[in-house]
């Protein structure tokens, strides 16, 4: 079987909200659930993130790019949280038109707090909300993105 290697860049997404601060969360469209349904995944959330292009100049220009793509909040609509990264690593098997390969993953997380709530999402993607950290957590079902949310929110709640 053919390996290939990817690295992926997004944000964990927070809005300040009271009483409890809300992560954004994007619900994968049919796409992502034909790679996933081998895991029996039927419903995939996940942080805005997507791979690297060789136009972008370095990790954050990655993140970046994809938040816009996915989200349509720009650079200026976010609030970077310079003190905060996190990665993981992961593998799954894809079928495509050269045959199945094994993909292994890195994906590198930031954080930035939101200035505002409205979301324009992509073709990508079937939903999105706003959602307080157990709301998150429920709808989380990769133990990787659940540990990457139990750090985010950690630090956060350290900053404030």
């Amino acid at each position: 079987m053919k390996i290939k290697k990817q690295t992926a860049v997004g944000f964990v997404v927070y809005l300040p909200t009271e009483p409890e601060i809300k992560y954004l969360l994007l619900r994968h469209g049919e796409q992502w659930l034909r790679v996933l349904d081998r895991a029996g995944i039927t419903e995939y959330w996940n942080f805005p993130k997507g791979r690297i292009d060789v136009k972008d100049a370095d990790n954050l220009s990655t993140a970046y790019r994809e938040l816009e793509e996915e989200t349509g909040l720009t650079k200026n609509d976010v609030e970077l949280d310079k003190d905060f990264e996190y990665r993981y690593d992961y593998s799954f098997k894809v079928q495509e038109d050269e045959g199945i390969f094994k993909v292994n993953k890195t994906a590198i997380f930031h954080i930035a707090k939101a200035k505002s709530d409205h979301i324009t999402i992509s073709p990508e993607h079937q939903d999105y909300g706003w959602f307080t950290y157990d709301e998150a957590s429920k709808k989380i079902n990769r133990p990787q993105i659940q540990q990457l949310l139990d750090k985010a929110r950690d630090h956060i709640l350290k900053k404030q």
